[in-house]
């Protein structure tokens, strides 16, 4: 129903590609007259003699283009943002020809390609561009319905984890992780107010954009969809909380008022804490949402 959408404001020939570029620090690396030979020498441990001696000319990538390339993927990838690449490699070469070093670099010269090359600075290079494009790389959009999945279009496939057969699934058998989900299925098929559930497995495609504790951006699939009379609900069973619950749980809940506000119907989402859901009994499945909702406002 909901999604983020993101880009990079860039163009070759576009206010906004300077406008992004400014945003990256430089780094002021000062280019080094470097001598591109290693030598080789092997030394008496005794006497202190030099027995061998020789001098190779060390390799230097060819194509200055490929080693750009190389940094746009990393970044795309340390991102998680696809079909950019076009927009983010002149970024890259216009970076290291004005702001990587402490002034300005014809990126022809060799000594460019051989720096460029190092891990260390590589390393460097690649942090410094993804620190700086985590924020650029989102835009918040007045969200809009931009595809349906209906669950009966889901084709046939192979599951070698746990499974529970349910009565309200439409699925022959409920596909699980793990125990907690066996059994969060079997307690959903006996509550009287759920009309139907089913697992969100990725083979369904269903998943929801956010940005973690870092600031990047990942999917986050929810475990159970679920029909009540009056409303839909998005379930997530949790054993160990991780640092990114916080974030998933504002994102799926951001997601359900998207939903409600573009298809009229009441979405809502509840996570399901393991201990306390085996620790309590809960006659409906309304009594179970109410309890876990209250507690993690």
């Amino acid at each position: 129903m909901s999604e983020t959408h993101f880009h990079i404001e860039c163009a070759k020939h576009d206010r906004r590609y300077e406008h992004t570029l400014d945003k990256i620090p430089p780094l002021k690396i000062k280019l080094e007259n470097k001598v591109f030979k290693t030598t080789y020498k092997a030394v008496d441990m005794v006497t202190g003699a030099v027995q061998v001696e020789r001098k190779w000319d060390l390799p230097v990538p060819q194509d200055v283009k490929s080693v750009i390339a190389y940094y746009t993927g990393r970044i795309l990838k340390e991102l998680n943002l696809f079909n950019m690449f076009a927009d983010l490699y002149p970024i890259m070469e216009e970076y290291i020809r004005k702001k990587l070093f402490d002034h300005e670099v014809n990126l022809e010269d060799p000594r460019v390609l051989f720096q460029i090359s190092e891990p260390e600075l590589q390393d460097k290079l690649i942090k410094t561009f993804v620190d700086s494009l985590k924020d650029l790389a989102f835009t918040d959009r007045e969200a809009t319905i931009f595809d349906r999945i209906r669950l009966s279009d889901t084709q046939p496939f192979v599951w070698t984890k746990k499974v529970y057969q349910a009565n309200k699934c439409i699925f022959n058998y409920v596909p699980s992780d793990n125990d907690l989900e066996v059994n969060f299925s079997e307690f959903l098929d006996s509550m009287n107010d759920v009309k139907a559930f089913s697992k969100l497995v990725q083979k369904i495609g269903f998943f929801i954009e956010y940005r973690d504790s870092q600031g990047n951006l990942r999917y986050y699939y929810p475990d159970f969809i679920i029909k009540m009379e009056d409303k839909y609900v998005i379930a997530e069973t949790k054993g160990k909380e991780d640092i990114d619950v916080k974030y998933k749980d504002e994102r799926a809940k951001l997601w359900c008022e998207d939903a409600k506000r573009l298809t009229g119907d009441n979405w809502i989402y509840v996570r399901v804490n393991e201990n306390e859901f085996y620790k309590y009994r809960f006659d409906s499945f309304e009594e179970l949402i109410q309890f876990f909702n209250s507690r993690h406002s």
